[in-house]
Parts: C-alpha cells; structure tokens; sequence
C-alpha cells in the first residue's frame, strides 16, 4: 500500500546507498540520478557524488562497449525489461567476469548495475555461535 511504501522509503534509501553491488538509476540521456559509492568506485574508482553525471562520459563505456546503443534499445524498446551483458575485465590480479545490467525501472529511468561472477570465496568456518562466516 502507497502509504507504507512512503514509510520505508527512509529505510529503501539507506539500503541502496550501503549495498556493496554498484547501482544507479540513469535517465534517457544518460545522465545519473542516484548512485552508490559502490558504483562510484566501480566506474571512477574512489568514492564521488555521480548525481548529474553523464555515464556516457565516464570509463564505463571502454568496457562496456554497447553500453550507449544498450540504453538506446532499453528506452526505445518499452517491451525489453532487461540488458545483460557478461564483460571480462582485466586487472594486475588477472582476468574477471563482471555480469552488468540494465533493467527498466520505468519509461524514464534505468537501473544499472553489476557484479562479478567468478568470485572465489574463502572455505567457510564455523563461530561459537555455529553461524557460517566468511
């Protein structure tokens, strides 16, 4: 119901600012309207306010090679919901898989977003308490 969506709106806020996946919502033109400083980091490297930013203007499209016909196809195309795209990056660690993606949010603003794939986590152990951590 719309007034509890208002209630936790706080609550949704906090949530997308401290998620450790990069997300933001991107306008028509490309220009960012919310980002985390995951995402942040993701595509500039440090922590910065991305608000009013073109992504198009940023690293992201060197690596992301479709990005800019992948956002004209998403607002062009209202009965595509989703993009997905499996990038390999390379870095002084080798090479990643990094899964990106852009998904409708509404006819005037895009979700995007990424994680790695090949991630290798440590074996888990066990605390007191019998919880797995990692």
């Amino acid at each position: 119901d719309e007034e509890q969506l208002i209630e936790l709106s706080p609550v949704t806020s906090r949530g997308f600012r401290r998620c450790r996946l990069p997300l933001a919502m991107v306008g028509a033109n490309g220009t960012i309207s919310a980002a985390n400083d995951a995402f942040s980091i993701f595509v500039l490297g440090r922590i910065e306010s991305m608000v009013g930013m073109s992504l198009i203007s940023t690293a992201l499209p060197a690596f992301w090679p479709s990005f800019g016909e992948d956002l004209a196809t998403m607002f062009g195309d209202a009965t595509l919901a989703q993009v997905e795209r499996v990038l390999v990056v390379a870095d002084e660690h080798g090479q990643k898989q990094i899964l990106v993606w852009m998904e409708r949010v509404d006819d005037a603003t895009m979700q995007i977003g990424a994680h790695q794939l090949n991630v290798t986590l440590p074996a888990p152990s066990l605390s007191p308490s019998g919880r797995s951590i990692h």
